[in-house]
C-alpha cells in the first residue's frame, strides 16, 4: 500500500516536478561548461564553473610556489613576467611549503592529488581570497598558467594614462581541464623563407597560448638549409642562400641565373638553436627538427653534389619545385650517409626531444633515374622497382639515427621500409594509409584539415596562396576520431605551415589564425562550443600583442617583409 501511495504522490506532482528537474539540470550543466562573459580561453576548458565574487591582482599580490620543483619555479617566473609586461605590476615570488596560509596569493604547485588526472591536466580555482593552480606535472602547470594569463588579458582594463601599474579583477571561477589528444603539434617551415630567432620565439608564444606541446621545426628544403653543422661548412656557405625573388609568385619564381649572387637566406648557429629549445622548454613545448628526405634536397645537393646519383651543378631553388621535377639524394652512396651521420649527430646534441622527423616523398617511378650503384643494389635484391631502394634507404637512415639516440618520425612515404613499432608515423593522407602491421604511434596531419597555406575564404582580396580552401569552420566541424581509420587511435595531430607563399612572420600569423585556434580547440577538448564568441574575445589579446590575424572578407594586403628577411 505504501508503494502505491508513493507512486500516486509522484504521479500527482509530476507536472510541477518535471519542469523543475529540467530547469535544475540545465542550470547544473550550464555551470559546468560556462565561462564568464568576456573570456577568450581557447581551447575550451573541459569543465568550468563561474562562482560569485572577484579576485584582484594588485601590488600586494604574491606568487607562491608550493613545491620545490625547478619547473614550478620557472612557471612562476614566466607568470610574473607576463603579468608585469601587461599591467606593470611586479609581483613578489616566494616558495612556501604546503599547505599555504594567507590571502592575496596566487599559489602554484605540482601535487600528488592532481597527478591522478590525465597528463597535462590542471585545476584552476579563482576565489575571492586566493588563486589556486595545481597540476600533476610541470607541463600541466604550464597549461594552467596559460589559462590564467588569458584571463588576465581578458579582464585587463587598459593602460593607465599616467603610466602607473594597473590592477586586474578576475571573476571567481573553477576550471578542471586536460587534453583529449596527448601529442598536439604545429609545424613551421623556415627553409622556404628564413625567420630570425625573435620570430620563432613569438611563434612559440602563440603555440603556448593555444596549449600546443610540440613544435615541428623544418630546417631544410630545396630552398634552403638552416643549421650550422660542425664539420659541414658548405651546408650554410652554399645551402643557406639563394637569389632574391621577393615579389615573384612562389610557384613561378625565376630560377637562379648563372653567376647571380645568392643574397637571400640565413641560418641558425648552435647558440640560436639552444635559445629556441630552452625557451620552448620553459613553455612546456618540445622541439622536433624536420628534414625532408630523400627529395626536396636541392640545398643539400648544391652544398654536397657528391650525394647525388649523377654529378651536376646543383643550385638552391628560388621557389616551388613540383615533385616530379625533384632530384633525390642517392640512396646508395656512402657520401649520403656520411653527411646524414654528421647531421644526426648534431641534432642529437642540440635537440633533447630525441626525435627527428623525416618528411618529403619518394620521387615518382618515371622520374627517378637511378645510378649504377642503385642498379647494382636492385640487381642484388632481385627486384627492379624503387621499393627495394626505399627499404635500403629507410634501413640505413634508421640505423644512423639510432646510432645517435634519435628516433625517426617517419613520413607516410617511408612506409614499406624497415621501421620499428617505436617509430611514430606521420600520416598526411589517411584515406590512402593501409597499415601493414599494427601501428600504435601514429601522428595525423591530413592536408585537408591541417595544411594552413591554403586560402581561408576564397575572397578576391586574399593574397596568393597554395591551391585549395580550408576555413576555420571546416576544422571546427571535424571530429578527430572520425578522420583516422576506425581501427586506429592516433597518438596525436600536427598542423602544418609550409611557408612558400609567406615571406615573413606577419604572413604566417595571417594564415594560421584563427585556423590554428580551431585546431587547438578540437585537439584539446574534442568538441567546440561558443568558439566565435571566445575568438572575438581572444582578439583583444592578439591586438595588444600586435598579431596580424585573418579577418573575414579582409581586404588588407599582406605586408611585405623588410628587415625581417635577412640579406647579405
Amino acid at each position: 500500500m505504501t508503494d502505491i501511495v508513493k507512486i500516486t504522490t509522484i504521479y500527482r506532482i509530476r507536472p510541477v516536478v518535471v519542469p523543475i528537474i529540467i530547469i535544475l539540470a540545465f542550470l547544473f550543466n550550464s555551470c559546468r561548461d560556462r565561462l564568464p562573459a568576456g573570456a577568450g580561453i581557447i581551447p575550451l576548458p573541459v569543465q568550468s564553473k563561474v562562482k560569485s565574487g572577484t579576485f584582484e591582482i594588485g601590488p600586494r599580490t604574491r606568487i607562491v610556489v608550493a613545491d620545490t620543483l625547478e619547473g614550478s619555479r620557472q612557471a612562476a617566473a614566466y607568470l610574473s613576467d607576463e603579468i608585469a609586461e601587461l599591467t606593470g605590476l611586479r609581483l613578489h615570488k616566494a616558495i612556501q611549503a604546503a599547505p599555504v596560509q594567507g590571502k592575496r596569493m596566487i599559489v602554484l604547485g605540482v601535487t600528488d592529488d592532481a597527478a591522478k588526472e590525465k597528463e597535462e591536466a590542471y585545476r584552476l580555482d579563482i576565489g575571492t581570497d586566493n588563486i589556486q593552480l595545481s597540476a600533476g606535472s610541470s607541463e600541466g602547470l604550464h597549461r594552467g598558467i596559460q589559462t590564467l594569463i588569458q584571463l588576465v588579458y581578458d579582464y585587463y582594463p587598459g593602460a593607465d594614462t599616467t603610466g602607473a601599474a594597473v590592477n586586474v579583477s578576475l571573476p571567481s571561477l573553477r576550471i578542471s581541464d586536460g587534453p583529449e589528444v596527448p601529442w598536439r603539434g604545429m609545424h613551421l617551415d623556415v627553409a622556404s623563407h628564413f625567420m630570425p630567432v625573435r620570430h620563432i620565439i613569438r611563434f612559440l608564444d602563440l603555440l603556448a597560448l593555444h596549449k600546443f606541446n610540440r613544435f615541428h621545426w623544418q630546417i631544410s628544403a630545396s630552398q634552403g638549409w638552416r643549421l650550422e653543422v660542425p664539420g659541414m661548412p658548405e651546408l650554410i656557405q652554399t645551402g643557406a642562400w639563394r637569389p632574391d625573388r621577393s615579389g615573384e609568385p612562389w610557384n613561378r619564381a625565376t630560377p637562379a641565373r648563372d653567376n647571380e649572387p645568392p643574397v637571400y637566406g640565413g641560418f641558425y648557429t648552435e647558440e640560436d638553436v639552444r635559445q629556441v629549445v630552452t625557451y620552448a622548454s620553459q613553455l612546456g613545448i618540445e622541439v622536433i627538427p624536420v628534414i625532408p628526405l630523400p627529395t626536396d634536397v636541392n640545398a643539400i645537393l648544391a652544398s654536397h653534389p657528391e650525394t647525388a646519383c649523377y654529378p651536376d651543378e646543383f643550385r638552391v631553388a628560388t621557389g616551388e619545385i613540383p615533385p616530379e621535377s625533384q632530384i633525390p639524394l642517392c640512396v646508395t652512396r656512402t657520401e649520403t650517409y656520411q653527411l646524414l651521420d654528421a647531421v644526426f649527430q648534431y641534432l642529437a646534441q642540440v635537440f633533447p626531444s630525441g626525435y627527428v622527423e623525416i618528411s618529403g616523398c619518394f620521387p615518382p617511378e618515371q622520374s627517378w633515374n637511378p645510378c649504377e650503384n642503385c642498379r647494382q643494389l636492385l640487381q642484388g635484391s632481385g627486384r627492379s622497382d624503387r621499393e627495394a631502394l626505399k627499404q635500403h634507404f629507410v634501413k640505413k637512415i634508421n640505423e644512423t639515427a639510432s646510432k645517435h639516440g634519435l628516433t625517426l618520425i617517419a613520413g607516410q612515404h617511408l612506409l614499406g621500409g624497415e621501421l620499428s613499432p617505436e617509430n611514430p608515423i606521420m600520416i598526411t593522407d589517411p584515406e590512402s594509409f593501409h597499415a601493414d602491421r599494427p601501428w600504435e604511434r601514429l601522428l595525423l596531419s591530413p592536408e585537408s584539415l591541417c595544411r594552413f597555406d591554403m586560402y581561408q575564404e576564397g575572397a578576391p582580396s586574399e593574397p596568393l596562396s597554395s591551391p585549395g580552401l580550408l576555413t576555420y569552420r571546416d576544422i571546427l566541424a571535424c571530429a578527430p576520431e572520425e578522420v583516422s581509420p576506425p581501427e586506429i587511435r592516433p597518438l596525436g595531430w600536427v598542423g602544418r605551415i609550409p611557408t612558400g607563399y609567406m615571406d615573413g612572420l606577419a604572413d604566417v600569423e595571417y594564415m594560421v589564425l584563427p585556423r590554428m585556434s580551431a585546431l587547438s580547440e578540437i585537439l584539446w577538448t574534442g568538441k567546440s562550443k561558443g568558439f566565435e564568441t571566445r575568438w572575438n574575445n581572444l582578439k583583444k589579446r592578439l591586438d595588444l600583442m600586435d598579431v596580424r590575424y585573418w579577418k573575414e572578407t579582409d581586404s588588407q594586403p599582406v605586408p611585405q617583409p623588410s628587415a625581417d628577411s635577412l640579406s647579405l
